[in-house]
């Protein structure tokens, strides 16, 4: 191949290419935007795929005209790739909780480090979505308090190439607002720029295809031996939640399970790790899952100890976070002595860091300090404090796995340096049959020798006692006591 060949087919390797990378991120669109909530500060930027090839939006960046930065997109729950109907919202990182909590997980969910303006009279301000050069945006729109949606509980979404204001509804489609503005005016709008008016629906005229989505809600990061509460949520693109079907889970931790609803429950991972959580949910018993959900579950130890314990004029409860992440101990009981404390909800206990507990709160006395054990909400205990007691008695096995039965137990210490002497009772059995299996033959052998010698010594004598008792015999005869029998 000559050098011209070489250079038209280098040339025409980069055109496929870029022509690929623009196809692959053209099918995302801006398709609704809450700016202004009413009473609320809780923003949202929907987003769209009307395309079949599917895009990672988490591969993208969000630029908001009122700042400089072109903010990365992170997927916080829900798949980050987005297929052909599917919807994502996008939600400022610090108000993620605020939104689930007014209109739940209707579909993947995304935050980013942004916020949109609530504008005044002549301002405007623009939104693009860019693969990481604010410059090109894969999709743009322009939003000001003329098109409405300004603190009055509506949103603006995308019908019929128009910008107009209606009631959110956010990760499901758009729906043509009848009679015009909350007001009772008719909407002013203007066509966004960009690429955004090609993926506009409206619902009046276009047969939506129903799709089911399935996402699992349950903390990124969790402890082992602590049951985590999990709550999935099968929604469609129709706006409805599906609360009854078969949902079945695999939690990689060699463990599974079968539910008929969407109720929440609880699973406890009992050692530390990375597990990946699936739901496949039927809405019809079928071969194939409608819909189908997995996320990567960071399982954490529980490393909490007591560090620490008071006075009697102070007889504090001292606890430790070792980890490098916050714990929630809400729920946890401390034992000290006869004595429990229940440690109260929403009680976090920050990485790295120590809380002291009170007396004047746990109601603790110098004396029930003498022992303390910390439990979790399974009754298994976490961390344990004894006291020595006494000079000559040393403690040992501090602990039992009971949650309100739990004692300290101590052993001489001359006993224990003399472990030869203790004796397993679960081992005796077997130490029994083996020492009998080790002993038996030898002892037989030597008792068996000495009464081989034992038989043979007395065999000797009796012999011997024979053969002297024929002798006397004979010598006790004489020719004339005998006499000759023809």
């Amino acid at each position: 191949m000559n050098n011209l060949n070489v250079k038209l087919y280098t040339i025409f390797i980069i055109i496929v290419c870029l022509f690929s990378f623009h196809t692959a991120f053209a099918s995302v669109a801006i398709n609704e935007v809450m700016y202004n909530l009413d009473g609320s500060d809780i923003d949202y930027i929907e987003v769209y795929n009307p395309d079949s090839t599917s895009v990672d939006l988490s591969n993208l960046n969000l630029f908001i005209s009122n700042n400089t930065s072109n903010h990365s997109i992170k997927n916080y729950s829900g798949s980050s790739v987005l297929a052909e109907g599917d919807y994502g919202i996008i939600v400022p990182t610090t108000e993620v909780d605020a939104f689930i909590s007014k209109w739940g997980s209707p579909s993947s969910i995304f935050n980013a480090s942004f916020t949109l303006p609530n504008i005044s009279d002549g301002e405007t301000t623009s939104i693009n979505i860019n693969n990481n050069d604010k410059t090109l945006p894969l999709d743009e729109m322009t939003y000001s308090i003329d098109q409405g949606a300004n603190s009055n509980g509506s949103s603006l979404q995308l019908v019929n190439n128009t910008w107009q204001e209606a009631s959110p509804t956010p990760g499901q489609a758009n729906i043509e607002a009848s009679g015009g503005s909350s007001s009772g005016g008719s909407t002013s709008s203007s066509s966004s720029s960009g690429s955004a008016t090609f993926y506009s629906i409206n619902t009046n005229k276009v047969n939506i295809v129903r799709k089911i989505s399935a996402q699992i809600n349950i903390p990124r990061i969790v402890y082992a031996g602590i049951p985590t509460k999990i709550n999935p949520l099968v929604t469609t693109n129709k706006n409805e939640i599906l609360k009854y079907g078969d949902y079945k889970w695999s939690f990689g931790d060699g463990t599974n399970s079968e539910y008929n609803n969407s109720n929440s429950f609880s699973h406890t991972f009992y050692y530390p790790g990375e597990y990946v959580v699936i739901l496949n949910y039927f809405e019809y018993r079928k071969l194939e899952a409608d819909a189908t959900s997995m996320i990567i579950v960071k399982v954490l130890p529980a490393e909490v100890l007591i560090s620490s314990i008071g006075t009697k004029d102070d007889p504090f409860v001292e606890l430790e976070n070792k980890s490098n992440y916050e714990i929630d101990i809400s729920g946890w009981s401390i034992q000290a002595g006869e004595k429990y404390f229940i440690i109260p909800i929403d009680t976090i206990l920050l990485p790295k860091k120590k809380i002291k507990l009170s007396p004047n709160i746990t109601h603790f006395s110098y004396s029930n300090l003498k022992y303390i054990f910390v439990l979790n909400k399974n009754g298994k205990i976490v961390a344990n404090f004894p006291v020595k007691i006494a000079p000559k008695i040393k403690k040992v096995n501090t602990s039992y796995n009971t949650s309100k039965n739990s004692k300290t137990t101590y052993v001489n210490k001359k006993i224990k340096e003399k472990p030869k002497d203790i004796i397993n009772l679960n081992d005796l059995g077997a130490s029994v049959g083996n020492t009998s299996t080790r002993y038996s033959m030898k002892t037989l052998s030597i008792v068996g020798l000495f009464i081989l010698i034992f038989i043979s010594f007395i065999s000797i004598l009796l012999l011997k006692k024979k053969d002297s008792t024929y002798d006397n015999f004979e010598k006790e005869i004489k020719p004339e006591d005998m006499t000759i029998i023809e």
